[in-house]
């Protein structure tokens, strides 16, 4: 109930961030209590005989409650609470004058100001707030050794009322205004927690939307690639149910059969029985590959030639960008480094790096043929270079360069290339999430590094470092 009463009086500007909600309810409470806070003290003050605190307490109450409406009215926080603040000191210094000085409570009151104003807005405006706190105490003490102790404008013989009423006042306003803070802090904190499980059930969709994107873009250039040693298997299916039909016919021919061609009809059989295993596991190999790539990574360290993973996943994402477009074509060069040995990684997450790469070189090189950039596009060639080398050394490596000439990227976006969600692609083109991953299989799943250098209008290179020792 409190809480709605609170937030009606919180204004739109206030509403969206869950800090500033904090802050703003929070201040609403403050005040809301110590108009509550001072017109009970009223009071106290007219039981004492305290006429001038009792009309100086009602106008501090009024005042706090108009306070609360100009905030709503669009009023800054800081102004309010500064102006909060600015009542209750006078309001207390004022009752400490007439109260006695330094024996007033008022006085000690006034270190509620920095404590109030830390909780609403901060340390800085805090600080200026101890300041005037300070100030206070300091001035009585010093006029009562100059002039001499302050007239008492109450009742004296209440003066023990007075002191238990207001004591117990500060207590309870301040125990409330604590209070009202932890259960603020912790809405704040069940918010956030609330919002970042949403972050992160959000991130995983697109993140899962991302490997079937790519998965939707290899599978074109899978088709081709396993047409080829389907083709096989069955070119060689068909000659071998052929050369068994001329040994049946052989053998029926009893004594007078040609022992020479059956050996060499045997042999013909052998040979092409290997070639069927080899292509149908070469299209098993391949059926596995696109399987690992579509399913989540088990993060399961494998020894991998990773020239032979580079050279597979190359081949799959140029077709894949051929099926998208027949009319594409490339200049593919690779150089790779026959003395890489074979290396512990997780195949199907680099293999997802190369992929990633592979296509935004496709796509870069593409752009720039279709929309020129400084050349004629009659003249211009797509290429595509990929290259390996083992860097020895202390901390031997294995470097793998991704290079395109094709629209390069503007040096102002090169620092955000990698983060999460950012993208040079069109709207619906891009979710900006394959370098951000690439980025991060590399570095925290494999603890190497993903570089990238690149010429507007003339290329990128994207290098990646993967350590032998760790991976």
């Amino acid at each position: 109930m409190l809480s709605k009463i609170a937030d009606y009086f919180i204004p739109i500007s206030h509403q969206g961030h869950i800090e500033d909600r904090r802050a703003a309810r929070l201040l609403v409470f403050t005040l809301g209590y110590s108009a509550i806070a001072e017109c009970l003290s009223v009071l106290n003050a007219v039981y004492i005989h305290f006429t001038e605190a009792a009309y100086l307490l009602f106008a501090a109450g009024l005042f706090n409650l108009l306070v609360v409406f100009l905030f709503r009215q669009g009023l800054s926080l800081l102004i309010c609470t500064n102006l909060c603040m600015s009542c209750h000191a006078v309001t207390w210094s004022l009752q400490s004058w007439w109260g006695g000085g330094l024996e007033c409570p008022s006085t000690t009151a006034m270190f509620l100001l920095p404590t109030v104003t830390m909780l609403l807005t901060g340390k800085r405006n805090a600080t200026f707030w101890l300041l005037v706190a300070l100030s206070a105490p300091l001035f009585f003490y010093v006029y009562e050794h100059t002039f001499g102790q302050l007239p008492v404008r109450y009742d004296v013989s209440q003066k023990g009322m007075f002191l238990v009423g207001s004591i117990l006042g500060e207590i309870i306003v301040v125990y409330i205004i604590t209070l009202v803070f932890d259960q603020e802090k912790n809405r704040a904190i069940s918010a956030l927690i609330q919002k970042n499980d949403e972050l992160l059930t959000t991130q995983a969709q697109l993140i899962q939307k991302e490997k079937m994107a790519s998965l939707g873009e290899l599978t074109a250039g899978i088709a081709h690639e396993i047409q080829n040693p389907l083709n096989f298997v069955n070119n060689f299916s068909d000659i071998s149910i052929e050369l068994f039909s001329e040994l049946k016919d052989e053998k029926e021919k009893g004594d007078g059969r040609d022992e020479e061609l059956e050996e060499s009809l045997f042999r013909t059989l052998e040979h092409n029985l290997k070639k069927i295993s080899h292509h149908g596991h070469r299209a098993s190999n391949i059926v596995h590959g696109m399987l690992e790539h579509s399913r989540a990574s088990t993060g399961e360290l494998v020894l991998t030639d990773i020239n032979a993973l580079a050279e597979e996943y190359l081949r799959l994402a140029y077709h894949g960008q051929r099926a998208k477009d027949s009319t594409f074509n490339a200049m593919l060069t690779t150089s790779f480094d026959a003395k890489i040995p074979q290396v512990l990684v997780v195949p199907q997450d680099v293999g997802r790096v190369l992929l990633n790469l592979f296509h935004n070189a496709f796509y870069a090189v593409h752009q720039r043929r279709t929309h020129g950039n400084g050349s004629t596009t009659d003249t211009y060639q797509p290429k595509i270079w990929i290259s390996t080398r083992l860097q020895a050394g202390k901390a031997p490596a294995i470097e793998i360069r991704v290079r395109d000439n094709g629209t390069g990227i503007p040096e102002a976006i090169q620092q955000k290339i990698f983060q999460p969600f950012f993208t040079t692609k069109p709207t619906g083109e891009g979710t900006g999430l394959g370098l951000s991953l690439s980025y991060e299989i590399i570095t925290k799943g494999h603890g190497g590094n993903l570089f990238l250098t690149s010429v507007e209008g003339k290329g990128s290179e994207f290098v990646i470092s993967l350590p032998v020792a760790t991976v």
